[in-house]
């Protein structure tokens, strides 16, 4: 069983190379890993912001590369954007 970061740069490699590809793309793309070694390195790499996923249709997601890492939340913090409020001086 391969380690989890050599999976996922397996499929940073695979998408660098063929573009956005549905997950079930990239499982046929990387016959070497099983179906649950790409699910969790797809969610670490989601969760670090070097993927995106969008939904196509109700059982698969589209898999792209993201330009910039997403900025994540710290703990239990919210940030609160207040529109349309005026400064005063």
């Amino acid at each position: 069983m391969a380690p989890i970061d050599k999976i996922a740069a397996m499929i940073l490699h695979e998408l660098e190379h063929v573009g956005p590809c549905g997950f079930d793309e990239l499982v046929r793309s990387l016959p070497e890993c099983s179906w649950n070694q790409i699910f969790a390195a797809v969610d670490c790499l989601s969760r670090s912001g070097a993927v995106a996923l969008q939904k196509r249709n109700r059982f698969n997601y589209l898999v792209s590369l993201r330009s910039e890492p997403a900025a994540r939340p710290q703990g239990n913090r919210a940030v609160i954007v207040v529109v349309g409020a005026s400064q005063q001086p």
